[in-house]
């Protein structure tokens, strides 16, 4: 029940960010941000199908240029995961992937 309440005021806060540093909501803006959300960590690609299932005219132009708006007002990040594309997620959920990474990559080994 907690989580959708959350992500009832989550599209909220996104539409406060946009319109405060001047930009619109657009349709495709939200529609990013919903996949992005939903989808937790994913590729330009799987943005653009999620997107697709609600809006098919999309295309993945705009699916890119659109996260990197989003990664420039601070929204979603993004980070390279082996060789792949990048993978992209909420803004608010990076902190929690730093720290996971961190933990995994500091663990003391039982040597020492």
């Amino acid at each position: 029940m907690a989580a959708a309440r959350d992500t009832e005021r989550v599209p909220q806060a996104w539409d406060e960010q946009l319109r405060a540093r001047g930009y619109r909501v657009t349709p495709q803006r939200q529609l990013v941000l919903e996949a992005v959300a939903r989808l937790g960590h994913a590729t330009p690609e799987d943005v653009g199908a999620e997107v697709r299932q609600a809006a098919r005219g999309v295309n993945i132009s705009t699916i890119y240029r659109t996260l990197e708006l989003l990664e420039q007002l601070g929204m979603v990040t993004h980070a390279h995961l082996g060789h792949g594309a990048p993978t992209y997620h909420l803004a608010v959920d990076a902190d929690w992937s730093r720290r996971s990474m961190r933990s995994r990559t500091s663990r003391p080994t039982s040597g020492t």
